[in-house]
């Protein structure tokens, strides 16, 4: 089963549509690896992390469609990781999986989407409507650091330490176990963990871990929260190793970047090379 990172931008994408300070100015004048849309990861055909504003972009890029799509994880609510209208355009697609779009989140998050429901598609007019709504976008509410079978995949959430919309609703970092046993984490809009979710991951192990970096030219002290930095970033890979979360066979990748407090791929990329677990920066396309 294919993974594939389609985006690696955090909020803001690669260039920044309304800036024209230097680093956007080269962007689009260079392209290449720094051209970043809002994060996101796709595993095989029928699964994916998050679902932004550059969705159709990033399948027009990758060549691929979200025909098959039939699972979808959103991390949390914020704007650059869920576009619920673009999710329910499938309604208009003149020829498309028939199958129900199941879309999974927190218990805070769909709390808060359920609160504003009606704001999103004029089409629901009334109780008929939007039971029939439900059907073809069934809401799966998922409590942190629980287990779940969902198709193909072990699915686990952990409580990450970034707050978005509603009450409480903290990230969901998605561990999951592929059909061929390996491990994947996909920990964006994280920042370091709270103890219970360090007790959480002891025992465990990853093949793949997948982490925000958002700020890495930010200076801050080890432990950043809601987002990491590089010592941030730097300072969970070392826990993660103490507890043996991660070890030298794991493939670690930094995602999630901030366009005005980042680097150019290659100056990035040297950012981590020193440290004591290599780390990989993602780009938009990388297949994992």
């Amino acid at each position: 089963m294919d993974v594939l990172v389609l985006g690696t931008a955090a909020a803001e994408q690669w260039p920044s549509i309304y800036c024209r300070c230097d680093i956007c100015c080269r962007v689009r004048r260079d392209g290449g690896r720094d051209v970043r849309t809002r994060s996101s990861l796709r595993i095989g055909e029928r699964y994916q992390i998050d679902f932004g504003p550059d969705a159709n972009w990033q399948m027009h890029r990758n060549g691929i469609d979200l025909f098959d799509l039939e699972h979808l994880f959103i991390t949390h609510t914020h704007s650059d990781h869920f576009q619920f209208e673009e999710i329910v355009s499938k309604s208009h697609a003149i020829r498309a999986n028939s199958k129900p779009l199941a879309v999974y989140m927190s218990v805070p998050a769909a709390e808060y989407l359920e609160r504003i429901l009606h704001t999103f598609d004029a089409q629901i007019e009334d109780e008929e409507d939007l039971a029939a709504w439900r059907r073809r976008f069934p809401v799966r509410a998922l409590e942190y650091f629980r287990s779940f079978e969902i198709g193909e995949l072990g699915v686990t959430t952990i409580k990450g330490s970034h707050l978005a919309e509603g009450m409480d609703q903290f990230s969901i970092n998605y561990l999951i176990r592929l059909p061929d046993g390996r491990c994947l984490l996909y920990a964006v809009d994280t920042g370091y963990y709270q103890e219970e979710a360090w007790e959480y991951l002891r025992g465990k192990r990853v093949d793949i871990l997948v982490m925000d970096c958002t700020f890495p030219t930010r200076r801050t002290e080890p432990r950043s929260f809601g987002h990491h930095t590089l010592a941030s970033f730097l300072g969970t890979l070392e826990r993660m190793r103490e507890i043996g979360f991660i070890d030298g066979r794991t493939k670690v990748c930094a995602t999630h970047f901030d366009i005005h407090q980042a680097l150019p791929h290659g100056e990035m990329q040297a950012l981590f090379d020193g440290s004591a677990v290599p780390v990989t920066v993602a780009y938009d396309g990388l297949a994992l």
